[in-house]
């Protein structure tokens, strides 16, 4: 087994026991709290992205995180109502990166992705704070099952796409944003998602009509996750950053590790309110 693979490998042994059960038992505040430390570090990691590599402007920066999120924490305490707004911009965010992305494949756009650091820091926030609020809340009124449920979609959706990419990847998904993305591991993460998701509304005993909004949500939720993720490699590349770190042994850094999870979030939790999914 190569090096970077075992790395890999060995470096989810221990986060992934670590998060299923934090999710299935800390209370929501707590979760909350341990939650926050992922989200600060890939905000410690975005700074590279703006372009601010001393530690005065890194500071700063999560600092003005932090901020957002107790912010956020308290709406979610007091004014629970107050998420779809959040959600919202979160939603009009990944719609925009979308066109964005349109724009770079097949050269719409000229210059599609801003070079200010200081818009590229609002859109950090942007991208960090909703996915943080997303989960919370997902914890707080639904259950540590449903929490458990979206992580492993999604990590499953990315391993599938990682490993059946690498072994029978042929077609390029978007060579001008990240050249070894394959259409091959896009249906493969689709596929494995889409069977555990099936096997959940089985375990659940979902309705038929319960069913097939849940799976086509997760469908949904699926795609923007593979958004996420080359969302934050067209950053990476326009800074010339093949990782956001080397924190994570065989999976480079923080932003690495959740760009999946902090476009699904948002997307899966506007969903489920939306059409008023319980499960």
């Amino acid at each position: 087994m190569p090096k970077k693979l075992q790395q890999r490998v060995l470096t989810a042994l221990i986060l992934i026991p670590s998060v299923v059960g934090g999710i299935m038992y800390l209370s929501s505040t707590v979760l909350a709290i341990a939650l926050s430390i992922f989200v600060l570090l890939a905000a410690w990691e975005w700074t590279d992205i703006c372009g601010w590599h001393n530690n005065f402007a890194r500071t700063t920066y999560t600092t003005v995180i932090v901020t957002g999120l107790v912010a956020a924490f308290l709406i979610l305490k007091f004014h629970p109502t107050n998420i779809y707004p959040i959600l919202s911009i979160a939603v009009g965010w990944w719609l925009l990166m979308l066109y964005w992305q349109m724009g770079v494949q097949y050269e719409w756009l000229n210059k599609p992705i801003p070079k200010s650091a200081w818009i590229k820091a609002i859109l950090g926030m942007v991208i960090l704070i909703p996915a943080w609020t997303a989960l919370v809340y997902l914890h707080q009124h639904y259950t540590g099952y449903s929490v458990l449920f979206f992580f492993c979609l999604i990590w499953l959706a990315d391993s599938s796409a990682y490993f059946i990419g690498k072994a029978y990847g042929k077609h390029k998904l978007a060579v001008k944003i990240s050249p070894k993305k394959t259409w091959e591991g896009v249906y493969g993460a689709i596929g494995c998602g889409l069977l555990l998701s099936l096997g959940y509304t089985l375990w659940r005993e979902m309705t038929l009509h319960e069913s097939a909004l849940f799976i086509g949500l997760c469908f949904i939720t699926i795609l923007v996750s593979v958004l996420g993720d080359l969302a934050e490699s067209m950053f990476k590349r326009q800074m010339h950053l093949k990782d956001s770190s080397q924190l994570l042994p065989g999976h480079g850094g923080m932003l690495d590790r959740v760009d999946s999870l902090t476009s699904a979030a948002p997307i899966f939790v506007f969903g489920t309110i939306l059409l008023g999914i319980r499960f």
